[in-house]
């Protein structure tokens, strides 16, 4: 096997290592993250409430849901995409 097969196999080793250790941050981080979006959603239901006086609250919680996903989307098609590492 050649050197640059090592390298790049190295390289591979390296990124599935570093994947595993953002893996665990994101797990540690989880239960934040799942508490941090139910406040925005409680933040845009309060904001609807004050809008319309006989607010829906399940089809006011479908849209705000709707609205979060199609910004994950946004987000995800403008992130930077896979790591240059």
């Amino acid at each position: 096997m050649t050197a640059g097969h090592w390298r790049r196999k190295s390289d591979l080793l390296k990124e599935a290592g570093m994947a595993q250790v953002e893996q665990l941050e994101l797990d540690a981080n989880r239960d934040q993250l799942a508490a941090d979006v139910r406040g925005l959603v409680e933040k845009y239901r309060t904001i609807f409430a004050w809008d319309v006086p006989e607010v829906d609250l399940a089809l006011t919680d479908r849209l705000i849901l709707a609205a979060i996903r199609q910004a994950l989307d946004g987000i995800e098609m403008t992130s930077s995409g896979p790591s240059s590492r």
